[in-house]
């Protein structure tokens, strides 16, 4: 997109702007005015051209000296809300059962992807079409249309090298906002998919170290609900859910890991139902990933199958070492 097609009020991340660019305009920024030092955060809470530029006038004028430059920014403190307690409320409503979906690694299968346009879900993305039994991925998008969804995973793709145009017959885009009703789906998209998906894959949410729950709240958990209301819809489906190991980050976490390695273990056992972080998380993003996660377990104990995963470190791709790499055991966990 052209720096003319850009209207004041356009935000960043719905025309494509992620993490890694945003550190690429900081930069100039600096570079251009000196005496500034905008944090990254600057992005997050103003997204747009207008309310970026205010930043950076607030940023050139910190005393608060010019006339022209006025307004807060709006504050950005992780909380310690009563996280589980909503998390308990959302899981009270989900369906009471789930038809089993019995996955047969020989069986085609079609993938429903949110997140395709993020760092990782770039990988899932090439991860999930170097498989046979992949026969479609369709990927959730944030994009005026498909073909503007489509450009964009490809361009994202083709930055970390992962991208071979023989996909492009088998990736489809849905357009929709993951804080919206439903993934922001048209309704007959979303009945389209509840009888054409086998495997629904959560990888899309907003990461922000800052902000505090009810920021994230829509984006990450209550998307978390809708993508679990999709699986109880239609075709029996499982669910591959990408959680963080910010869901571990709490004292409790701390201790327990000491005390397995003093007896010779090693890590928090997968089985651990992550009461220990029922409080006590600092971050709205590890608070969301913790309620999302407590919502998909209420839905295993009624029938849903599928994995949680949650990836450490994103480190160097062993074939290239310059790009993110990982391998997601998807379709086999249960």
């Amino acid at each position: 997109m052209s720096a003319d097609a850009i209207s004041p009020d356009d935000s960043f991340f719905d025309i494509g702007g992620h993490s890694i660019i945003a550190q690429t305009m900081l930069l100039k920024v600096r570079k251009q005015w000196r005496t500034t030092n905008l944090p990254m955060t600057a992005v997050f809470q103003s997204p747009t051209l207008r309310g970026f530029a205010a930043e950076i006038d607030r940023a050139t004028d910190p005393l608060g000296l010019r006339m022209d430059v006025a307004g807060n920014v709006e504050p950005a403190v992780g909380q310690d809300e009563d996280y589980s307690a909503d998390a308990q409320e959302l899981a009270n409503q989900l369906p009471k059962s789930f038809t089993a979906a019995n996955v047969d690694g020989s069986d085609k299968q079609t993938v429903f992807l949110t997140g395709a346009t993020g760092f990782l879900g770039a990988y899932i993305l090439a991860d999930l079409l170097s498989r046979p039994s992949t026969a479609k991925v369709i990927a959730h998008v944030r994009a005026t249309d498909s073909n503007a969804g489509l450009a964009r995973i490809e361009d994202t793709c083709k930055a970390y090298g992962t991208w071979d145009p023989s996909w492009r017959s088998r990736v489809e885009c849905v357009t929709g906002d993951l804080a919206s009703p439903r993934l922001g789906l048209k309704p007959d998209v979303w009945d389209r998919l509840t009888n054409e998906v086998d495997i629904v894959i959560h990888n899309g949410a907003v990461v922000h170290w800052v902000r505090p729950y009810s920021f994230m709240r829509a984006a990450n958990v209550l998307s978390t609900v809708a993508a679990v209301n999709l699986c109880a819809t239609g075709k029996p489906k499982r669910i591959g859910f990408v959680s963080s190991t910010a869901v571990l980050d709490t004292e409790h976490y701390v201790q327990l890991s000491d005390r397995i390695e003093a007896d010779g273990g090693r890590g928090i056992p997968e089985s651990d139902d992550l009461e220990g972080s029922r409080k006590g998380l600092g971050t709205g993003y590890g608070q969301s990933k913790w309620a999302s996660e407590f919502i998909l377990r209420e839905a295993g104990k009624r029938g849903l199958k599928g994995a949680m995963i949650r990836p450490g470190y994103v480190t160097g791709d062993p074939r290239s070492g310059s790009k993110s790499y990982t391998s997601l055991p998807l379709l086999s966990a249960s």
